[in-house]
């Protein structure tokens, strides 16, 4: 599974069961560890390479204010009524497949293709997709989201095999938990959305490892997931290490593509 169109096994019941309000933590959790891939408009909000402003924006101030930038308001770009942003609360499969069939009756999406809720069940696959990650800076960015998600999906589908059901959590607050972590990242404060109030960011990371840290062992991906977690602590994320560079070099975007070429290319 690859964060931006990945896919996280599960039988099918059990897909469309843990798709929404159950994901949420994951989804929330791949939004303010990585950054929106598209690097040079993460950087300069569409500006050349090497102009200093652009329509009154300096050069980084989106990267400044949403340092996990996939995570907000898709919506303002976006101007049909498609599904986005976060995942719905669904009772069932059939909640799920009738509520997809509904929004194509209406004429408001082609096919279910069109759903781009950041998780859904796969139409061709007995998977989950989470695809809220985009392209991850690093390789060690991607498999590190890859093998949360995995394990968050393989724990709910545990749970819902043993009877456990979700509990719903208004969308409203979904919404929120995602644009605070697209805009706080792993610096700040992020809502918990089991236990209710805002909590640092990492206190919640420690949580999920709690909640995933059976998947992963039976995974094999436990020593390799906290190594990572342990760089994400130590340097920052994607976005944290581009915004440190645009500091360095007095807002030198080349600077932080050379950075990121090298990143892509030590592989």
């Amino acid at each position: 599974m690859v964060p931006g169109a990945g896919h996280a096994v599960a039988d099918p019941v059990s897909a469309a069961l843990t798709v929404g309000k159950m994901l949420a933590l994951a989804v929330v959790a791949a939004v303010m560890l990585v950054p929106r891939g598209r690097r040079s408009a993460d950087v300069t909000e569409g500006c050349p390479a090497g102009g200093r402003r652009c329509g009154g924006r300096r050069q980084g101030e989106r990267l400044h204010r949403f340092p996990a930038g996939r995570g907000r308001a898709p919506a303002r770009r976006q101007p049909a009524p498609l599904p986005l942003g976060p995942t719905p609360h669904f009772e069932s499969v059939a909640d799920y497949d009738a509520t997809v069939q509904e929004l194509i009756a209406a004429g408001i999406m082609l096919d279910a293709a069109m759903v781009y809720w950041y998780a859904r069940p796969s139409a061709a696959y007995p998977t989950v997709e989470v695809r809220v990650g985009d392209v991850c800076p690093t390789v060690d960015d991607t498999v590190l989201v890859a093998a949360l998600v995995r394990a968050l999906v393989a724990t709910m589908a545990d749970d819902v095999r043993a009877g456990v059901r979700a509990t719903p959590i208004r969308d409203c607050l979904v919404a929120a938990a995602h644009w605070r972590a697209a805009h706080n990242g792993v610096d700040g404060d992020l809502i918990d959305l089991r236990g209710g109030g805002a909590r640092p960011a990492w206190d919640l990371i420690d949580d999920l490892l709690v909640t995933v840290t059976p998947a992963l062992t039976r995974h094999g991906a436990l020593d390799p997931v906290l190594r990572q977690l342990d760089r994400i602590r130590r340097d920052g994320t994607g976005a944290t290490r581009q915004r440190r560079i645009m500091t360095r070099t007095d807002g030198d975007v080349q600077a932080v593509l050379a950075h990121l070429t090298a990143q892509t290319t030590a592989y």
